[in-house]
């Protein structure tokens, strides 16, 4: 269960990042041109930091897929090591369809349509993750 909690944190803060970095770009060559300029920036939206951007097929899959790899902000690690954990190795995938290899009749009405078909591709197998993650948010809710 703490692992598609973890998944679900994870994927929340995602989408999020990726709407604010957006900046209310209604229009997904837009929001695609806003995500290489934060990957090839390293940009800090919120709590992570976008790392790289991809495309590549997802097992058993024939579409192609945009893969963005995202990590925790430095302040997050820093307040994590902070609390006896170190978070600096957390890294995901948020994977969304590349929009151009889609069929007509598959493409999204808009951004949030298409958003909404994200995952999150995850290689750490761990619950305290997610407690320590869970901490640090309760830590800065309490703090504002």
């Amino acid at each position: 269960m703490k692992q598609e909690n973890l998944q679900e944190l994870l994927r929340d803060l995602s989408l999020s990042a990726v709407a604010k970095n957006a900046m209310s770009e209604e229009d997904i060559s837009g929001v695609l041109f806003e995500l290489d300029a934060a990957v090839k920036s390293r940009r800090i939206v919120d709590c992570v930091q976008f790392e790289e951007c991809w495309m590549d097929q997802v097992d058993g899959s024939q579409k192609t897929y945009l893969f963005i790899n995202i990590k925790l902000s430095p302040e997050v690690c820093e307040a994590a090591f902070e609390n006896g954990k170190e978070l600096n190795e957390l890294t995901w995938n948020l994977v969304v369809p590349f929009i151009n290899g889609l069929d007509a009749d598959e493409l999204p009405e808009s951004v949030y349509d298409w958003l909404d078909h994200a995952e999150v591709h995850l290689a750490t197998e761990s619950s305290e993750i997610y407690e320590c993650l869970m901490e640090i948010i309760q830590l800065e809710e309490d703090a504002t």
